[in-house]
């Protein structure tokens, strides 16, 4: 795959940017790539994948080499597969409708697709074609924040996108039980699930220190517990970020270490937070928040992922 290769991100919605940001960490090592979708996102991003109409995406489509169906949204794909002809194909899932449905999936995406990707850890084994793990892209120039030295009492912060989906209420309900015991320091819990825009979502993640994003093994009877966006950007702004990964070696098999700290039961997350707020200096944590931000940078740029998806692609061209 030279950068001359034109390659096409395509969704019916852009879940949490995810299509945009991949096609923006294509783009950051000289690929020409595009993502387009068919409703604008309800948290209304500065910048996000461009709105076109059915003529427009044909057109598109049919100026492409590569095509990326993102969200693996199964009526777009069939729509578009008469204009697919010639084309390298690829289908990235990313959430609920292939978590609930993995084996229709596979069974429209399968015969067509050249690889898969996903970036949630549980979708490894359900089936789909050359599959490969991919974490969000991070643009790290729309992340910039000063860390500060936290102060004695830490700042603990949980904002939902979904408070079904975050575990919000399982979250609350421990965070009140830390904050009971008798054996802890004071610190600063605050939470609120009023859904805001993007940019604003931004502004009061970075004003903490610890960041808890995620506590839900599972979601609809099936399998979940897999940190996801916003825990990345949570990292970019410096944040030690508290959340799951029910299927670790899945990351580390990818990408090697991270920064995380993961809590995959109830029993982990007391452990994990009385350990941060109990035993954690000012210094540490501020290293922590250091080598969050560090992590981020190295691994999970537009640069780095831009790379670490042309390296995949290279094998199926």
């Amino acid at each position: 795959m030279e950068p001359r290769i034109k390659v096409l991100n395509i969704s019916q919605n852009d879940w949490a940017n995810f299509s945009y940001s991949n096609a923006l960490a294509l783009r950051s090592i000289g690929i020409e790539a595009r993502a387009i979708k068919k409703t604008k996102h309800r948290f209304n991003y500065e910048e996000q994948a461009d709105v076109v109409g059915d003529i427009e995406m044909l057109r598109m489509i049919k100026n492409s080499e590569i095509i990326q169906f993102v969200h693996g949204d199964k009526e777009l794909f069939i729509t578009l597969l008469p204009f697919l002809e010639g084309k390298k194909v690829s289908v990235i899932y990313t959430g609920t409708a292939y978590r609930n449905k993995p084996e229709e999936h596979n069974a429209i995406f399968n015969k067509h697709v050249d690889v898969s990707f996903t970036d949630q850890c549980e979708f490894m084994e359900l089936g789909a074609k050359n599959i490969h793990y991919i974490a969000t892209a991070i643009d790290i120039d729309k992340f910039q924040t000063k860390i500060k030295m936290p102060e004695p009492i830490l700042k603990v912060r949980h904002y939902p996108s979904d408070s079904v989906v975050k575990g919000t209420e399982e979250i609350v309900t421990m965070m009140e039980t830390i904050e009971k015991a008798g054996d802890v320091k004071w610190f600063d819990f605050y939470w609120c699930k009023g859904l805001v825009n993007h940019a604003q979502q931004i502004e009061r993640m970075s004003d903490c220190d610890i960041y808890i994003e995620l506590f839900k093994p599972e979601l609809n009877g099936k399998p979940y517990g897999v940190h996801g966006v916003t825990a990345f950007e949570a990292a970019a702004l410096g944040c030690i970020v508290v959340t799951q990964n029910i299927y670790p070696e899945v990351y580390k098999n990818a990408y090697g270490t991270h920064e995380l700290q993961l809590a995959n039961t109830e029993d982990e997350f007391h452990k994990v937070m009385h350990n941060l707020v109990n035993w954690t200096s000012c210094a540490d944590a501020y290293e922590m928040k250091e080598k969050s931000r560090k992590w981020i940078i190295e691994k999970h740029s537009l640069e780095a992922t831009g790379k670490y998806i042309l390296d995949i692609w290279k094998r199926y061209l």
